[in-house]
């Protein structure tokens, strides 16, 4: 198996993961255990919790440390729905379908919201909602359509106009957005170490730093996962590797894709920007104001050739980071007096159709996959893993039909 470019000095690029430390050690043993999940970040700490609370014994093998992949280097928006505008979900794939998405996210925030504040975990939990903003007419009229069909379908939302966003930038570039009411932002590693946090209390067995290198198939339906130093051997093992899952199985070689994604963090801004996380150009460009007045820009993935895809390079491309940079001049005067402090690299996995996939791989009906969040990772991954420890112990669920990556086999 590749083994990904990445190490501590790489983190400290990353504002989230810049101070991160090894909390759980490296495998150096033989273990037996009943779910073997390979991928330390939201969905793979939110299946080990779920998984505990039934009484099944798990253990997560994470090849650095938890949330380095994309859980930890993406914006930290929690945002409801796929990457579609919902307008253009239903007319892809029909109302009630795009219904129950939007609903499955906007039932997962809901959810971590309260998990956030049942556990106490510290990771800056913002309920400010967020605002994807149009930078054409055309965009602007598909999110009108899309608030029209949201309201309908009994989502909290309003749209704004032009004229309500004029004081979002300096350009007055944005034509019009929709705003929703419960979306949040906060700190994703954070967020994703709490969790693991929550599951270890509950009996998981966490090890960092352990890189899988082979999955052995063998008799009477258990698996093996060898690593460097040890083996864990079980009956049922969860991929949560979304990006990388091509790199230990090639059934998801054309299933989920890896896209290169960029974020950069300022030094801090004495004045408050905006209240929302905010989306915009279809969520080629993404931005908002931490706590402590930074700004996060992220986005910009289609100024270099193929939209920055197809390959496992997580360092940072200086012409998209350039891009960024320029954007944030042009749109925000206020941080042209700003040093870049941050900026980063990671790699999301987009799935064919924009929609996430869980379930067994074919003809390996006890190795279950999750992924292909398609840059919304935090908007589904918590329910995801949750769903997943439902299906891979219970056998069904009523929201498989949504996700199963059955869909996906032609």
């Amino acid at each position: 198996m590749t083994k990904k470019p990445s190490g501590k000095s790489e983190r400290q690029r990353v504002y989230w993961l810049h101070d991160a430390v090894q909390q759980y050690p490296q495998l150096e043993e033989k273990l037996t255990c009943d779910v073997i999940i390979v991928g330390g970040g939201i969905t793979g700490t939110s299946a080990a919790y779920w998984m505990r609370k039934a009484g099944a014994n798990v253990v997560i093998l994470e090849e650095e440390l938890l949330a380095s992949g994309a859980s930890g280097r993406n914006g930290g928006f929690l945002l409801t729905g796929t990457v579609e505008h919902y307008a253009r979900a239903v007319a892809l794939i029909g109302r009630e379908k795009s219904r129950r998405l939007w609903d499955f996210t906007n039932k997962n925030i809901q959810l971590m919201k309260a998990f956030i504040g049942d556990t106490k975990i510290d990771c800056n939990l913002d309920p400010c909602g967020s605002l994807h903003a149009a930078i054409t007419p055309e965009e602007a009229r598909e999110l009108q359509e899309s608030a029209a069909l949201m309201l309908a379908d009994g989502f909290k939302v309003e749209y704004r106009e032009a004229a309500d966003l004029a004081e979002i930038s300096d350009s007055k570039i944005y034509q019009g957005g929709l705003f929703t009411t419960e979306d949040a932002g906060c700190h994703p590693a954070r967020l994703v170490a709490g969790i693991g946090e929550q599951a270890h209390a509950a009996g998981a067995k966490i090890f960092e730093n352990t890189p899988v290198t082979e999955l052995v198939y063998n008799d009477f339906d258990s698996v093996t996962v060898k690593t460097p130093k040890g083996q864990v051997s079980g009956f049922l093992v969860l991929l949560s590797t979304n990006a990388y899952s091509q790199l230990i199985d090639d059934f998801f070689q054309d299933k989920i894709l890896p896209v290169r994604g960029h974020a950069l963090v300022t030094s801090p801004i004495p004045k408050k920007l905006w209240n929302e996380v905010i989306y915009a150009n279809f969520g080629y460009e993404y931005f908002r104001q931490l706590p402590d007045g930074r700004v996060l820009m992220g986005g910009m993935r289609e100024s270099v050739p193929g939209g920055d895809a197809q390959h496992f390079n997580e360092l940072p491309d200086e012409r998209v980071t350039t891009k960024l940079i320029d954007y944030l001049h042009e749109n925000f005067h206020t941080t042209r007096g700003c040093s870049i402090d941050y900026e980063w690299a990671g790699l999301m996995g987009f799935s064919r159709d924009g929609i996430p996939m869980l379930g067994s791989i074919p003809g390996k009906h006890n190795i279950f996959a999750a992924g292909g969040y398609t840059g919304h990772g935090m908007g589904f991954g918590f329910s995801m893993g949750r769903l997943a420890a439902q299906v891979m112990l219970d056998g069904e669920n009523a929201d498989m039909d949504l996700f199963s990556l059955r869909r996906l086999v032609k």
